[in-house]
Order: structure tokens, then C-alpha cells, then sequence
């Protein structure tokens, strides 16, 4: 049996818009899904490390191509980690009155190619020292994954920028534990 050459090119056209359809337009990290705050009083709010980290370099970002997937950039990891640093009372805002100087790299986002659940897992390496000596306090690659379902959005688009935010939130929360457990 012999293809028929515009029906084949029909069905990759319907195939096609279908596909961008149900994908949607891939838009960039937003801050405020993966800053991790606490309420004042929490377990957590005080500590040997308050008001005296300052953020320093923060790499391994990239910024999302609308047309492609969505990513996390730079200035929204960055912004995260600021405002979770400043939210837990840790935040020192001058590199020359701060104790430890903490440096972030984002190694990367390990994101499914397609699925309805969308499990993505970011590695990210923190490292803190101390400012005047450079002694290194804590140093520890992180993985953490985080699940978005079709329950939390239609578009696959829209699923990957939750699983890329839910999952660096989650990586902060690991971070902060690990940092309050570190002596």
C-alpha cells in the first residue's frame, strides 16, 4: 500500500500544533515559588549563623528560551536564595561585616523529556566559608527532586516550570537543614 505524501504532511501538521498546544510557552523560573520562608517563632529562625552570611557568587543558571523548555536563571536563583537568606534572619547585606560567604552553583536541572508527571531533580553545590580566613565551613552537593502532576497544570510547559521551581525550593530547605545541623 502506497502513502499518501499530503496526508502524511497533514497528520505531522495536526501532530505539530497539537504538540505546541498542549506544551504552551515556556517562561521563566518565578522567585517567589522557590524562596522557602518560615513564620517567626519556627524551629529554625534562630541561629549561630544569623545575620551573618553574605551571599556571594551565585553560577550554573540558564536563562529560559521561550521556545524551548523552561529553565532557572541566574537572577532568579540568586533572588531566592537572598530572600530565603533574609527571611530566616541569616542575611548579612556587606561582604566586610559578614562571617561567611556563602557560593552557589547550579550543576544542573535533570528534567523528563515528556510524561504527564513531571519529576524534576536539581543538583546544586553550596559552599560556605569563612570570610576572613576562607576556611570552608560546609560544603555539600545537593540533589532534590519535586514532582508536578497534571493536577497542578494542564500545559507540559507549565508542569516543567513547577517541577524546576518545586524542586529548587526543596533543595534550599535541604540546604538550610544541613546548615543548621552543621557545628
Amino acid at each position: 500500500m502506497q502513502k499518501n505524501p499530503r496526508r502524511y504532511s497533514k497528520f505531522l501538521t495536526l501532530l505539530f500544533l497539537g504538540a505546541t498546544f498542549f506544551s504552551g510557552c515556556a517562561s521563566k523560573a518565578r522567585i517567589e515559588s522557590m524562596v522557602v520562608s518560615q513564620a517567626p517563632g519556627s524551629p529554625i529562625a534562630k541561629s549561630r549563623y544569623e545575620k551573618s552570611i553574605f551571599l556571594g557568587e551565585v553560577t550554573g543558571g540558564e536563562p529560559t528560551n521561550p521556545l524551548w523548555i523552561p529553565e532557572v536563571g541566574n537572577p532568579e536563583f540568586r533572588e531566592a536564595l537572598y530572600q530565603t537568606l533574609q527571611s530566616q534572619g541569616l542575611l548579612s547585606t556587606q561582604q566586610e561585616t559578614s562571617m561567611y560567604v556563602l557560593t552557589v552553583n547550579l550543576l544542573g536541572l535533570s528534567q523528563p523529556a515528556f510524561g504527564l508527571d513531571f519529576t524534576v531533580t536539581s543538583h546544586v553545590n553550596y559552599l560556605l566559608t569563612k570570610r576572613t580566613t576562607g576556611e570552608v565551613v560546609l560544603a555539600a552537593t545537593l540533589k532534590a527532586p519535586y514532582t508536578a502532576t497534571t493536577g497542578d497544570a494542564y500545559f507540559a510547559a507549565t508542569r516543567l516550570q513547577l517541577g524546576n521551581e518545586g524542586s529548587i525550593k526543596a533543595n534550599i530547605e535541604m540546604f538550610l537543614r544541613r546548615l543548621y545541623e552543621t557545628p
